[in-house]
């Protein structure tokens, strides 16, 4: 609410003509001999271009405060699953993600007399969303912790891929164009132009309006991305199955490449080149929606509960409960020995049937000693002996170990 997201310098440093915009207005001083300074609004002028700007940081800075509720009240829910909360926690995450980015596309800023550039509102705020989907994403148990060197190497490669995705976009490093004394340079983001040693950065509206949407939605794409892949890393830092996170991640990254595949015949003008910037995009989207297909095929545990085949029962991760061997305070007895059997009666007709000797008596056994119920190691409540799955059941965690 207070970082801006734009800023407006003077250039020819004459006036000291200085403005810092964010998503509720901005201040706009002038320094010379006597400072001055004048409130900006965000109210907006007729027309679509001027809406987009205005209702878009409003937009983004409700969607930002109900994040930010949001993740209070998962923070204090307590250490259960919340699957209804942790949802809506990550959904928000990136929806405000993709605001800013957005927002930051279509910026229109006031006429005011100066070069602008972008300030750290974007950055700071994609950085709190991508830490509130962690958040959302951390799981409860323990995790898997084996193949340490495969799990950090994966997470690694995605926030590498995340990183030049936007360097890309931050960059306006899609599409050149050369201009007399300088060069101008376009993205997603929006337009760099460059006279001689001054350049001065700001969104896309200044452009045709049939692309305007469309570099916006690649934009939000990329906010999105931000969040999905946080949460990815962070169940794959656990050793965890990603779930939901990589299907996010693989339909943003789809998204992504799609709208860019489209992009390509629609946004450059004439003598404008491809720069190595969208190539770089490409690459990186391609590289994360691969990343999310291998975490989906590596990692098969959730929160603590390995995920089996159909038609075999689910194993528990980590140590076992030992448990004390059937029959165990049963005192064993010494057999005693068999009495001899009884002589067959003297008839000669019975004498092949009674030939064979009957068989000994076996001792009693005595009885079985109480077996000892072992506490749910997740919920520590008591559990009871499942006989059709011959296995220890939790009722309150609906599941064996």
């Amino acid at each position: 609410m207070v970082l801006p997201w734009w800023r407006v310098r003077d250039h020819l440093q004459e006036t000291g003509s200085r403005a810092n915009i964010t998503l509720i207005g901005g201040e706009h001083c002038v320094d010379d001999g006597a400072r001055s300074c004048s409130s900006i609004d965000l109210a907006g002028q007729p027309g679509l271009r001027d809406d987009l700007f205005a209702w878009g940081g409003r937009v983004t800075l409700a969607l930002l405060i109900a994040a930010v509720a949001a993740g209070v009240s998962l923070a204090f829910a307590g250490g259960r699953p919340r699957p209804v909360l942790r949802p809506a926690v990550g959904g928000l995450a990136m929806v405000v993600a993709a605001s800013g980015a957005a927002t930051v596309s279509v910026a229109r800023l006031p006429p005011l007399m100066g070069v602008p550039s972008l300030g750290l509102g974007l950055w700071v705020a994609l950085v709190g969303a991508a830490t509130l989907g962690a958040g959302a994403a951390l799981p409860l148990g323990s995790g898997d912790p084996a193949r340490p060197g495969r799990r950090f190497g994966l997470a690694a490669a995605v926030v590498v891929l995340v990183v030049l995705a936007w360097a890309s976009l931050a960059g306006r490093d899609w599409w050149h164009l050369s201009v007399p004394f300088g060069h101008r340079a376009r993205s997603p983001l929006g337009y760099e132009v460059c006279d001689v040693d001054l350049c001065a950065r700001f969104g896309n509206v200044i452009g045709a309006s049939s692309t305007l949407l469309l570099l916006g939605w690649i934009c939000a794409i990329a906010g999105a991305l931000v969040v999905a892949c946080s949460g990815l890393v962070t169940r794959i830092v656990r050793g965890i199955a990603p779930g939901g996170w990589a299907i996010a991640t693989v339909i943003a990254a789809s998204a992504a490449l799609i709208s860019t595949a489209i992009a390509l015949p629609v946004v450059p003008t004439s003598d404008a080149h491809i720069g190595p910037g969208l190539v770089l995009f490409v690459v990186a989207m391609a590289g994360l929606l691969a990343s999310a297909l291998v975490a989906r095929h590596w990692f098969h545990q959730v929160d603590g509960v390995e995920l089996t085949p159909v038609g075999r029962l689910a194993g528990a991760a980590g140590p076992r409960p030992v448990l004390a061997p059937l029959g165990a305070g049963a005192v064993a007895a010494p057999p005693k020995a068999a009495p001899p059997p009884p002589a067959p009666p003297a008839i000669a007709a019975y004498a092949p049937a009674l030939a064979t000797p009957l068989r000994p008596p076996t001792a009693p056994v005595a009885a079985l000693g109480a077996r000892p119920s072992p506490l749910c190691p997740s919920c520590r409540a008591p559990t009871l002996w499942h006989g059709k799955r011959a296995a220890w059941w939790c009722s309150a965690c609906k599941r064996t170990l």
